[in-house]
């Protein structure tokens, strides 16, 4: 009984970390659907938009902003998409920590 379990487990374990990318692109290939023909080729290959700022992203500040033209954004001090995707900070102001303040 554990054999049967556990045989399969093993292999399950062994093809997802011998191709790490391959085991998130189905997270991918749904976010990419709309973000032009690059995002999910550079996906499978482990790097690009998914990575950047979708589904498999290590920086919670970074988002996809402006659909299949768009681009990965630092909403933490990007001072076009401040906070959120297209809030420009204005009048001199500066993104610092996701908040448009002056100088």
């Amino acid at each position: 009984m554990v054999r049967r379990i556990f045989l399969p487990l093993l292999l399950f374990i062994a093809a997802t970390s011998a191709n790490p990318a391959a085991a998130g692109s189905s997270d991918c290939k749904s976010w990419c659907s709309d973000k032009g023909k690059d995002c999910f080729s550079q996906s499978e290959k482990g790097y690009g938009a998914c990575y950047d700022c979708g589904p498999k992203k290590n920086n919670k500040h970074k988002e996809w902003c402006g659909g299949k033209d768009g681009k990965c954004c630092d909403t933490y001090k990007d001072n076009d998409h401040c906070g959120k995707c297209n809030n420009k900070c204005k009048d001199g102001k500066k993104c610092d920590k996701g908040e448009c303040k002056k100088h």
